[in-house]
């Protein structure tokens, strides 16, 4: 039996997301940051949180390290 190395965990990623009803962006999106190892999953997860008058959604990825600084922050700012 042939022996294989243990396959390499893909990163976590950060996207975030905007909708836009035309050219009017929308704030009624459940979710705007989220995290995710495959862009497609990252897809799926932005069209099932598109509010319904919506017709596009704008996906980026983003600096995970400056996401992480700004919540770890906020949360801070919350328990005080």
């Amino acid at each position: 039996m042939a022996h294989t190395k243990a396959k390499q965990s893909r990163p976590v990623r950060y996207f975030a997301v905007t909708y836009f009803d035309g050219q009017e962006v929308l704030s009624g999106g459940r979710q705007s940051v989220f995290r995710s190892k495959r862009l497609c999953r990252a897809k799926r997860i932005a069209r099932s949180n598109m509010p319904l008058d919506a017709d596009r959604i704008e996906l980026v990825e983003i600096n995970g390290a400056d996401f992480e600084g700004r919540r770890e922050a906020y949360r801070r700012g919350l328990a005080q």
